[in-house]
């Protein structure tokens, strides 16, 4: 049930059961007056979980609400609360987003750029190809992506994590190892390589961290 003058802000849920009680009428009368109402302001991403009930307070952005729970004063921290009255129980872990550089555009480079950017845990920073025309067009694929000819770029993207080889098979080794090298997370399209040898040297690099 949600009176007047109640406002929720975007991306919140709103559990089953969730009681707005923001009146101010102390004997229990019905009214439609206004003036008998407080109101009650809701932040962005605000989690309310089912059968709470809330008096006229205000939450802040990024706060997730125990089912059951009595809101009874403003919450102004953000974190987890529950019980009756509603405490704060421990702040809320939000894990940063993986940070990606993606080595080739052309068969398999665009189909795993869409799939890392449609993930909820990375974030496509740079992308990588020898060829213009396959630049141009990651560039349009993903207009926030940072684009280069040169593999070594991208130790010039901040805070890069993983890197996503994908170019053409005999260049797998030296992008890897450079990636490996600078203490870079690697994923290399199969074949790792054309040399056993070669995919030794990968495997004692990885050892060696």
């Amino acid at each position: 049930f949600i009176c007047e003058k109640v406002q929720i802000g975007k991306n919140c849920f709103i559990g089953h059961g969730v009681m707005f009680t923001n009146d101010d009428l102390k004997k229990g009368k019905i009214s439609r007056n206004p003036s008998f109402f407080k109101k009650t302001k809701i932040g962005n991403n605000v989690v309310i979980g089912s059968n709470v009930t809330l008096l006229p307070v205000s939450i802040i952005s990024g706060t997730v609400i125990g089912a059951g729970s009595i809101v009874t004063k403003n919450i102004k921290r953000k974190g987890i609360y529950a019980g009756n009255p509603a405490k704060f129980l421990r702040k809320i872990w939000i894990m940063q987003k993986i940070k990606v550089s993606l080595v080739g555009y052309g068969y398999w480079g665009p189909k795993l750029a869409r799939n890392f950017q449609n993930s909820n845990f990375f974030n496509l920073i740079s992308i990588i190809d020898s060829s213009s025309k396959n630049l141009k067009k990651a560039k349009k694929d993903f207009p926030l992506a940072n684009v280069s000819k040169n593999y070594k770029d991208i130790l010039k993207s901040h805070g890069i994590s993983l890197v996503i080889v994908a170019s053409p098979t005999k260049t797998h080794f030296n992008i890897a190892k450079f990636a490996l090298e600078n203490k870079k997370h690697v994923l290399v399209e199969k074949p790792i390589s054309n040399s056993l040898k070669q995919v030794k040297k990968l495997e004692f690099i990885v050892a060696s961290e």
